[in-house]
Order: C-alpha cells, then sequence, then structure tokens
C-alpha cells in the first residue's frame, strides 16, 4: 500500500486536472490525501510511534504563523484562510512522505520520479517537434512542467555518474528525455536551472573523485572521471545531432535567450518587472507584517495607481512571479525570513549529507543519492530569489516531495538503524 501510493502521487506530480475550481481542489490534492492516509495506516498498523518528527517541520510551522499573523493583520484576513490551510496540509504531506520514505527508499523514489518526468516529456515534446518548435508545450501540467523537469537531468547525472548499476544509461537517457521535454516548454529560467545544475553535478563529482584519489590512491573512484569524459561526449553529439536535424525547433526555444545577450528587455521580463514592483511597493508601505497573506491579488485596489492591466492573470493567480518578492509584499520581513530560512535548511541538510558521505568514502548508490538531493536543494534555494511558486500549486508538492527525501535521508544518515 505505501509503495503505490506514493507511485500514483509522484505520476500525478506532471498532471494538473482541477475537480472543484471553487475551492479549489485539484488531482494532486486528491493524490496527496491518498499518501496521508496511507502513511496514516501504516504508522497505525505499526509496533513502534517514530522517534522523531521531520527536521524542517519547525521551521515550516512557523512560516505558516507568520503567514497567519500576516492575514489578521493585513488587508483582509479572510484572505489568508486558504494560504494558511494549503500550508497546513503541505507540513501533513511532508510528514507522511517522510514517514513512507523510510519504507520505500529514497533512492526508488528518486528513480521513480526521474522515470515518471522522462516518460511524461516525451508526451510534453511531440506537439512541440511536430509544430517546428511554434508551440509551447506543457503537456498535462498546464505550465509547472517546466519548473518539475529541471531537476531531471542533474538527478540523472548523479546516478549515473557514481553508480556500478549495468542500467546507468537508462538514467542518462532519462535525463535527457527530460531536458527535451523541458526544452519544449521554452522556459528561460527552469532551463538556465537545469543548466546550472548539470554543471553542479558535474564540478561535484570532479571535485570528489580527485579529492579521494588524491588521499586513499588514484584508483579510487577513477571511473567517475572516466564517466564525465562520456558525459562531455554525449551531450555534444546530441547537440550536434538535434541541431543538424531538427535545427528549427532548438532555434526557435534559444532565440527567447537573445534578449540575454543583446541587451533588449523581453516582454515577459518587463512584465515581471511590473510585478516584482508591485511586490516591492507594498513591502516598503508594510514591512513588518506585509499586506496579508493572499492580498497580492488585491494590490490593484490597494494601490490604484499601479498600471497591472498586462500582468492581471498573474496577479488573479496570486502571484508576483517572484517567491521570495511575494511573501515580502504578503507577510513582511518576517514571514520572507522564514521562507528563507525554510529554504535554507532544506539546503543545508542536504548539503551535510553530502560533505558526510564524501568524506566516509561511501558506496557509490550512497553518493549518487546524496549528490542528487545536494544539488536539488541548492536549486530549490537558488530559484526562490529568482522565480518559482514552490509555495502554492502544483509545485508545491514538488518541494514537499523533494524535501521529504531530503529529510528522511539526513535523518538515515545521522542516526542510522541498529
Amino acid at each position: 500500500i505505501p509503495r503505490l501510493a506514493v507511485a500514483q502521487f509522484v505520476a500525478c506530480l506532471t498532471v494538473s486536472v482541477s475537480i472543484i475550481e471553487s475551492i479549489p481542489i485539484t488531482l494532486i490534492d486528491c493524490s496527496a490525501g491518498i499518501v496521508v492516509l496511507a502513511a496514516l495506516f501504516d504508522l497505525l498498523s505499526g509496533t513502534a510511534l517514530p522517534r522523531r518528527i521531520p527536521p524542517l517541520v519547525g521551521l515550516f510551522l512557523l512560516l505558516t504563523s507568520a503567514v497567519a499573523v500576516s492575514a489578521v493583520f493585513g488587508y483582509s484576513a479572510i484572505n489568508g484562510v486558504t494560504p494558511v490551510i494549503k500550508q497546513l496540509l503541505l507540513i501533513v504531506m511532508l510528514c507522511s512522505l517522510y514517514h513512507l520514505a523510510k519504507r520505500i527508499g529514497v533512492r526508488f523514489l528518486l528513480m521513480l520520479f526521474l522515470a515518471c518526468v522522462a516518460l511524461h516529456a516525451m508526451y510534453v515534446a511531440m506537439p512541440y517537434i511536430a509544430s517546428g518548435g511554434r508551440i509551447r508545450s506543457f503537456g498535462l501540467s498546464e505550465a509547472s512542467f517546466d519548473d518539475i523537469s529541471m531537476f531531471a537531468l542533474p538527478i540523472s547525472l548523479a546516478f549515473f555518474l557514481w553508480e556500478a548499476h549495468p542500467r546507468r544509461w537508462l538514467y542518462l537517457t532519462a535525463g535527457l528525455l527530460s531536458t527535451l521535454g523541458l526544452v519544449a516548454t521554452q522556459s528561460r529560467a527552469p532551463i538556465v536551472f537545469c543548466a546550472i545544475g548539470t554543471v553542479a553535478v558535474i564540478l561535484a563529482s570532479l571535485w570528489s573523485s580527485k579529492r579521494t584519489a588524491s588521499v586513499k590512491g588514484a584508483g579510487v573512484y577513477s571511473y567517475v572521471r572516466r564517466r564525465i569524459g562520456r558525459i562531455m561526449l554525449v551531450i555534444t553529439l546530441a547537440a550536434v545531432l538535434l541541431t543538424l536535424f531538427l535545427p528549427s525547433v532548438f532555434s526557435t526555444a534559444f532565440s527567447r535567450f537573445s534578449h540575454l545577450i543583446d541587451g533588449r528587455l523581453g516582454e515577459t521580463i518587463f512584465l515581471r518587472a511590473t510585478l516584482w514592483k508591485a511586490a516591492l511597493i507594498a513591502f516598503l508601505d508594510h514591512p513588518l507584517l506585509g499586506i496579508g497573506a493572499g492580498s497580492f491579488r488585491f494590490i490593484k485596489e490597494m494601490y490604484p495607481g499601479l498600471t497591472l492591466d498586462p500582468v492581471y492573470f498573474w496577479v488573479r493567480g496570486f502571484s508576483a512571479h517572484n517567491l521570495f518578492f511575494h511573501y515580502l509584499a504578503e507577510t513582511g520581513i518576517v514571514g520572507a525570513s522564514m521562507l528563507v530560512l525554510l529554504f535554507w535548511k532544506t539546503f543545508s541538510l542536504s548539503r551535510k549529507v553530502w560533505r558526510s558521505t564524501n568524506s566516509d568514502n561511501a558506496k557509490g548508490k550512497q553518493m549518487a543519492v546524496s549528490l542528487a538531493l545536494y544539488v536539488v536543494g541548492g536549486l530549490l534555494l537558488f530559484s526562490t530569489f529568482i522565480d518559482a511558486g514552490w509555495m502554492w500549486g502544483q509545485t508545491s508538492y514538488v518541494f514537499v516531495f523533494f524535501a521529504a527525501l531530503i529529510s528522511r535521508h539526513f535523518v538515515d544518515a545521522t542516526e542510522p538503524t541498529v
């Protein structure tokens, strides 16, 4: 039951279907409910209670408290009901996934995530390729597949480089397919984050293998350094072949980066800058507790002089299109600080495990899991200040999924079962 419950949840991460629009309740919400019930059943049927709660729960509760307080003293308390309930549900989901991950295994869940994203990426890429790159495709996830798929290639590379399993080429294939789906979305920030994560995996692997070799002999982890060369060769060949046979497809996607080179301000960058400006205005007027959780969508009523017509879609969806700025506007410095601490703690846990695993000369599987989660934790933290919406909608469950895996892996590594 636990494995099936979590498997259906991971499969639903890339599917966005509204069940009840007025509340709203989506397919992933129902899927998460199944995971919670499975964890509760497993907990009640067990012989011993958990020894500790996930390391991130305390900070998550503080963040939720800051959101609730900002709503009470903000523009309208009723606007904060949905965000507070949502965060409480995310905390319950974090605890549930954390508990079930011990039974299922962190490595298996990472592999399951990679497989589901790769399969969905093929569906995402088909209309994009068929249209010659004219259609931005997101598949069944509406507009969230880019934020989900950006983790796939770094995760697959970590397993390809460190595991001795003969199926490691399948991991790399899944990562490349997921990247093709990511390119089909033509979303610049996630593509950049994916590239940063990929480089981070390669550099961390190179540094770790060389460091260990200098201490324990040249033969230790030498296969990692050889595989890095193969990775570079495969990526280069894939890029050349795709450029030769599908030139219009990839030129369309990467033409969206042209304004970053020639200095022109792109349309979407302008729209985001307008939202960020509105968020900063709200923060400067209400620096301590913000305008109140859930109130950014009413910012036009609070500041009639703001020009928001071109970006009304994002305001109506209550997003400043930047997680950090959004929390600055709605919850002030108190809530934004709690948000940063939560994501920093997530990254810090992953970094501690990577460092301890690296110093212990662990097996390849342990190194792969630790490195994958280390890079994921870094991407979650970094993207919080640039883009992302890790605390609402479909992608909130992606954050909780990885936060639970990082917490579980940290506890297992620091408190091994006797």
